[in-house]
């Protein structure tokens, strides 16, 4: 859950958090993060997600295959970098990024998991005193300060929901998605 992930990194009001994938873990990030009172970057490789990423509370929208996400990063902060960085992808790349991408003395937070092992240089941690975290769960408090977000509007829910699908059809909203997934946030399945 993105919001957890935003708790898990003790966001401060003012601080630079960079949020690797705007899927609907990553957008819940962005929202928390907005709300916590952080500046927030959404990074992507699919422009599609820009508007959603924009309403959910990021200030910019960086596609990390049309720039160099270090070199606009380093840029914030006064020349540090973000403070925190949450990556909601996992991939072996975007979690071998983060650590660089992080300010020194930042917090990285993993939501996403790569199903292959991932290599780090350690000397990167050391070096940068950064402090690692994974956010898997959630407790209750997060699910009611969803609610409260998306109460407030903070959370757009009608605008994360790509696609509605009747039961029957099912079988077809896994093939669009598969045949195509940056085109969707969330499919409902009609019950």
């Amino acid at each position: 859950m993105g919001l957890h992930a935003a708790r898990r990194a003790q966001i401060n009001v003012g601080e630079w958090v960079a949020v690797i994938g705007c899927g609907v873990i990553g957008l819940g990030a962005i929202a928390a993060a907005s709300a916590m009172g952080a500046r927030v970057i959404a990074i992507d490789i699919d422009d599609r997600k820009q508007n959603i990423a924009l309403e959910c509370g990021a200030q910019r929208f960086l596609n990390s295959q049309q720039c160099d996400v270090a070199a606009e990063l380093v840029l914030l902060n006064d020349g540090r970098g973000p403070e925190v960085v949450i990556e909601a992808v996992g991939n072996q790349q975007t979690i071998e990024q983060a650590t660089g991408l992080v300010a020194f003395s930042g917090r990285v937070v993993y939501v996403g998991y790569a199903k292959q092992p991932v290599s780090y240089q350690s000397a990167q941690f050391l070096m940068k005193e950064l402090d690692i975290r994974g956010s898997r769960n959630a407790t209750v408090a997060d699910f009611r300060a969803v609610l409260a977000l998306m109460e407030s509007g903070r959370y757009p829910v009608s605008n994360l929901v790509s696609a509605h699908y009747p039961l029957e059809q099912a079988d077809h909203a896994f093939s669009d998605w598969a045949s195509d997934p940056g085109a969707y946030t969330k499919i409902l399945i009609d019950l």
